[in-house]
């Protein structure tokens, strides 16, 4: 592909070359239209001339001019004749003995295959006319040469023009290549804003600008996953200790209840550690910028009774009893997989955080432009001063002491209603104790969220 420099030489100088070919039929067309006025008044005043010439002093039978030396080469294409009647009284050299012209005034005249210019001025109501007639070349040539002097300082400017626009571009590109040469050498930890973007040129800024929200993207999307990296290294750390710990014991345990036990808790040790893994790589996917863009129409109903169906064994195992509410048939738009997963974590919390004997009920009810799924379990529930808390990654309240958890199932929780416009809120239990979870989403195709009131 061409250089900017390049195209942008070529436009010009094209350019250039249409009003160059505009300039030359304009001075042509004016310069033929000033030279045509000007040799048509030469055979006006010509012709005026001749008419004052003395006929009486003409000898019998001389009708023609003396064959004297031409002197100049143009005399031979100008000629004349003075006319009385029918009777030719006196012609030039070069001049046809039957008339020029058929009447008074302009008119051409094709003579010998060269093309004339004829002036005829008639005198004494006709008894006299003078005819006097020009060649065409001799105009034509004026006008060639007229137009060439004009348009030779433009022929011999364009190498010039083309040498100045050539620099000029290079000038105005440079800001460009002084981008081109910071960005060639910053190293790759370096992101930072492109320095001098706000005194770059009008045109470069949005090249500038676009630059600089593209690093500070990169620059946010390094530091969530530093931080990802960190945390996810402290709250694998306790478990992976845990688990070596447990190891050591089943491996000097004597007596077999006690490498049983051992065994034990490094299975479940290994599940929650499973758990948290998958957790972790859930919260990676729904980074801001990694989840698809693309929203389609879900049915909330159908993948919550999927989801509870899926975790009802769990919930038998504990002693807890798990309801499925409402029938809302409307969808909403969003991302299926991820939906499910919201679903689950809410529901598995619920069931993780209620003691045996409990309950677990979930709802998807519909409304005026939104569709809220509702969570509500009989565990200890959440105080109002830490709401804003356990959305954070690995934040633990202080009532899930001797619960198995990681931190993690409120923030997916909440970046999935997030990538997907819903809105969060906590609030007690319809029965006076423990947590209720409601998550609104608008409908597919409404233009506004008419929001349930709290």
């Amino acid at each position: 592909m061409r250089s900017i420099r390049s195209r942008l030489l070529a436009w010009l100088l094209m350019l250039f070359g249409v009003i160059w070919l505009l300039v030359t039929l304009a001075t042509y067309l004016e310069s033929r239209h000033e030279v045509e006025e000007l040799f048509d008044a030469q055979l006006s005043q010509s012709a005026a001339v001749l008419a004052e010439i003395d006929m009486g002093g003409l000898g019998p039978g001389r009708s023609t001019l003396g064959r004297a030396p031409y002197g100049h080469p143009y005399e031979k294409k100008i000629t004349f004749q003075i006319w009385s009647g029918t009777r030719l009284l006196l012609r030039s050299q070069n001049a046809p003995t039957q008339p020029l012209a058929q009447g008074p005034g302009y008119g051409d005249l094709l003579l010998d295959g060269d093309r004339w210019r004829v002036f005829s001025l008639v005198l004494d109501e006709g008894a006299r006319e003078i005819h006097v007639g020009e060649q065409y070349e001799v105009r034509n040539e004026l006008i060639l040469e007229v137009t060439l002097n004009a348009l030779y300082p433009l022929t011999l400017a364009l190498p010039i023009l083309a040498l100045l626009i050539w620099f000029g571009i290079g000038r105005g590109l440079a800001p460009l290549s002084r981008l081109a040469g910071e960005m060639a050498v910053r190293s790759p930890e370096n992101l930072e804003p492109v320095a001098g973007s706000a005194a770059a040129p009008q045109e470069v800024k949005p090249l500038v600008c676009a630059l600089d929200e593209l690093l500070a993207r990169l620059q946010s999307a390094f530091e969530r996953e530093r931080r990802f990296t960190a945390d996810a290294a402290h709250e694998l750390r306790t478990p992976l200790a845990s688990l070596k710990v447990q190891a050591q014991v089943a491996l000097r345990a004597r007596e077999e209840s006690q490498r049983r036990h051992a065994l034990q808790q490094i299975v479940g040790g290994v599940d929650r550690t499973t758990r948290l893994v998958a957790q972790l790589l859930t919260l990676a996917r729904l980074e801001p910028g990694a989840a698809d863009e693309t929203l389609t129409p879900v049915d909330l109903q159908a993948l919550t009774v999927e989801v509870v169906e899926e975790l009802l064994p769990a919930a038998n195992r504990k002693g807890i009893a798990l309801r499925l509410a409402g029938d809302a048939s409307d969808s909403i738009p969003g991302h299926p997989a991820a939906l499910q997963v919201l679903i689950r974590n809410l529901v598995e919390n619920a069931i993780l955080y209620s003691p045996a004997g409990g309950w677990v009920e979930v709802s998807v009810t519909p409304g005026k432009g939104f569709v809220e799924l509702s969570v509500s379990d009989t565990g200890p529930g959440i105080p109002p001063e830490q709401a804003a808390l356990v959305f954070e990654r690995f934040y633990r309240g202080a009532n899930q002491s001797g619960v198995l958890g990681s931190g993690l199932g409120l923030s997916i929780v909440h970046r999935i209603a997030e990538t997907h416009g819903a809105e969060i809120r906590l609030d007690k239990a319809p029965s006076g104790n423990g947590l209720r979870v409601r998550v609104t989403f608008p409908k597919t195709g409404e233009a506004g969220l008419d929001r349930p009131a709290y």
